[in-house]
């Protein structure tokens, strides 16, 4: 799966996790137990009123709000990964 989640380096992923975390940002590298966004938006859904799913549709219809230069991910923690071109807005 390691090397499948490499092939999405440079490009702009939506992160969901198994926590109210949503992080959407340039995947700059992905390692054995991480993922390292850059330009990112580290999102806490449980500071808005609006679902998971609203949050991105917004993202992808309005582009990122970027308010980390630089995030870690644990994969572990992770439960979905996608390109943010492929949200259907």
């Amino acid at each position: 799966m390691l090397e499948e989640i490499k092939e999405l380096e440079g490009k702009i992923v939506v992160v969901d996790t198994d926590s109210p975390w949503v992080y959407i940002g340039r995947l700059k590298k992905a390692g054995k137990n991480y993922l390292l966004l850059e330009n990112a938006d580290a999102h806490n859904l449980e500071d808005t009123i609006s679902t998971r799913e609203e949050y991105v549709r917004s993202i992808r219809l309005t582009g990122i709000v970027v308010n980390r230069k630089e995030v870690w991910v644990r994969l572990d923690r992770v439960v979905g990964l996608s390109l943010l071109e492929d949200v259907v807005p």
